[in-house]
């Protein structure tokens, strides 16, 4: 029998894991999400807003400040990390999904202890090299700037899926 000290150190890892996958794909949606509304406010005020102006000349001033605001949003979106930020986070995010649900199969040798503690913590080693591995490759320099938001959210994705998927007898699935 274990002493359940290097399952749980596994279970944190695969948890740790599902809480990043999870933040990372409400990342993507929020960065894609972002630039969908800054590609259409620059949209709506581009050369097609400046016809439909002369066709509101009783409000010149809500036009022309529109389209100054569309053209200053097309100005410094150059300095919006969003869209490249979004396609490292997505490649990223498809990459450690991958890992997690490997992860996950092998939680199930962990759990039901059909392996020993020296295999469990190789494989929680070899879990996190991987975790290593791809977060680097995908990301390289980028930093993703936090988002507590993001996490508390993740955090109740990752809740709930362990809920439904690993009802555990007498364990916390927040441990």
């Amino acid at each position: 029998m274990h002493d359940q000290t290097y399952q749980l150190q596994y279970f944190r890892a695969l948890t740790q894991l599902k809480d990043q996958v999870e933040y990372l794909k409400l990342y993507v949606e929020r960065d894609t999400a972002f630039e969908f509304w800054k590609n259409l406010i620059v949209g709506i005020t581009s050369s097609g807003a400046i016809a439909t102006w002369a066709l509101w000349r009783e409000l010149p001033f809500l036009w022309a400040s529109i389209i100054g605001a569309g053209h200053v949003v097309q100005a410094v979106s150059v300095f919006f990390p969003h869209k490249g930020r979004a396609q490292a986070t997505a490649r990223a995010y498809n990459g450690l999904h991958s890992v997690y649900i490997d992860a996950e199969e092998e939680w199930f040798h962990v759990a039901e202890g059909r392996i020993t503690d020296e295999e469990i913590n190789t494989r929680r080693a070899e879990l996190l090299r991987r975790i290593q591995k791809c977060t680097a490759e995908f990301f390289g320099e980028i930093v993703l700037p936090g988002s507590l938001k993001l996490e508390k959210k993740a955090c109740a994705v990752r809740e709930q899926y362990f809920k439904n998927q690993f009802p555990l007898k007498g364990n916390s699935n927040d441990q």
